[in-house]
């Protein structure tokens, strides 16, 4: 597909992916403005991942500024900046609001990277990170959601009277005050470790879908943008993947960083997560009209499309192009987004405001959705209303089947009965059932339920925001990645 990018520019992208519990996705999408790319990672399934995939885009497009600024006027890029930041939290609330009218209890981290001329816009909820490289700069464009790590939304949470532990040592809810627990910190009932999300119902209000947003102006020399959800982050520090694949070109850095998260992972022995990558490389083009390629890969090392051959010498002169920032033997530094943020100021001061182009990434906006935005703020909270009381959420069902399930999974509504761990749990008690809407209710809840329990059966499968393996009647307790004190190494 071949498109113009009116500040010369040359946009190619691969995606690589591994399935293991099937609660990522991934969207990419060109369209006249720009460049759209989604990474989903479900809790509790896939559903909300799915939704969120179908309905952001078109959320945001609805919401686009409609016309595009001149590229190389600075003060028109700053204005078109703006209100961009206000579209894509609208949509991200909207899509919420959506999700949520639909009773379902399942949840999704949301990341989004937008490409409009030489503006890169990046927002997210939860812990799929996205993380740009210059040459000279390797700067974080999101910021995790993390309860463990993130020391501001823990307190936030904690203000709010949120119930915050690690899950407890038996599986059986959150670990009590002075007992030991297994894994990161969590916020209760669910078993959340991100403390922003798309949906998760049970989780609470104060389990925001308001991104946190940062902006970007691309240096003349281009950059690479590495979006992936935390199956890769979890056993490769930021700038080890960055560096890791700087020698590879588009089409091979995707598929290389999914086999080295593969090995880090066996390596730690660690089970491993669904893993979801996307490469995106910003090169300066070499000729009119400017290229979008794309190439995607899966785990088996499937091509699916590869619109330009090795030959291509569209291909090679943009991929010549990228290399050249990378002359310079000194190795860049890192900047966490918490860092930018506080650096922002000397970032810009260093750079001639009134020019667009510049040699190196310069941060336009690093915006907490959640306070720069309170009217949307209340207007998430006046549509979900209700929603997140477990005695609102609709008329009470029957579960008439044993669930072999820790108690997280059960505390959907009242007080139930639950046995020793290890032994069949078995409950008619009363459960506060999603309503209203197909198919959920009634009835209808008890074969969401056993559906639910069929899903998760007979392979890992996060259930509450804890990962298990259960077989039979029995559940085994396994050490997922998100759950291994290693795996928490986030840049400073």
């Amino acid at each position: 597909m071949a498109t113009v990018n009116s500040c010369m520019f040359s946009i190619s992208h691969a995606t690589s992916q591994c399935s293991v519990k099937g609660e990522d996705v991934l969207l990419t999408k060109s369209f006249d403005k720009g460049d759209i790319y989604v990474i989903c990672d479900g809790h509790l399934g896939v559903d909300a991942a799915n939704f969120v995939r179908d309905h952001i885009v078109e959320e945001m497009l609805s919401r686009w500024p409609s016309q595009l600024p001149n590229w190389r006027n600075r003060a028109e890029v700053e204005s078109h900046a703006a209100a961009l930041q206000k579209a894509v939290c609208e949509a991200f609330a909207q899509t919420e609001i959506q999700w949520l009218a639909r009773r379902h209890i399942a949840g999704t981290t949301l990341t989004v990277v937008l490409i409009s001329g030489n503006l890169v816009t990046s927002a997210n909820v939860g812990d799929s990170a996205a993380v740009i490289d210059s040459g000279e700069t390797i700067l974080e464009l999101t910021d995790s959601h993390r309860i463990q790590t993130h020391t501001q939304e823990k307190a936030r949470l904690e203000a709010s009277q949120c119930h915050i532990a690690q899950l407890g040592f038996h599986l059986e809810g959150p670990a009590k005050p002075r007992d030991p627990g297994i894994g990161p910190l969590r916020v209760w009932p669910g078993g959340l470790c991100v403390s922003r999300s798309i949906g998760d119902l049970l989780s609470g209000s104060e389990i925001v879908p308001l991104p946190h947003i940062k902006q970007v102006l691309l240096p003349e020399q281009g950059s690479r943008i590495i979006l992936a959800s935390d199956g890769l982050w979890d056993v490769l520090h930021h700038r080890k993947a960055v560096l890791l694949v700087r020698p590879l070109p588009t089409s091979e850095a995707a598929s290389a960083l999914l086999s080295c998260s593969a090995a880090a992972g066996a390596h730690k022995r660690l089970i491993n997560d669904d893993t979801t990558i996307i490469v995106i490389d910003i090169m300066p083009s070499a000729s009119s009209p400017h290229t979008r390629t794309s190439l995607t890969k899966v785990s088996t090392g499937t091509e699916l499309q590869n619109p330009l051959s090795q030959d291509s010498p569209q291909e090679s002169s943009a991929q010549s192009c990228w290399m050249s920032c990378f002359s310079s033997t000194a190795l860049p530094e890192v900047i966490s987004s918490r860092q930018a943020s506080s650096r922002k100021a000397s970032i810009s001061s260093s750079v001639n405001v009134s020019s667009v182009f510049q040699k190196d990434l310069v941060v336009l906006a690093d915006v907490d959705c959640l306070e720069a935005f309170p009217d949307i703020r209340a207007m998430v909270q006046q549509a979900s209303w209700g929603l997140h009381s477990q005695e609102d959420l609709g008329p009470s069902c029957k579960l008439d089947f044993a669930l072999p399930l820790p108690e997280t999974m059960l505390s959907l509504g009242p007080p139930h009965s639950f046995t020793p761990h290890g032994s069949e749990v078995s409950t008619s008690s009363t459960l506060s059932a999603l309503r209203d809407t197909k198919p959920h209710c009634s009835d209808n809840a008890t074969v969401m339920y056993k559906d639910m329990r069929a899903q998760y059966s007979e392979k890992v499968g996060t259930m509450g925001g804890v990962d298990s393996y259960i077989s039979g009647t029995e559940v085994k307790p396994v050490l997922g990645v998100a759950d291994s004190a290693s795996s928490y190494d986030k840049v400073r």
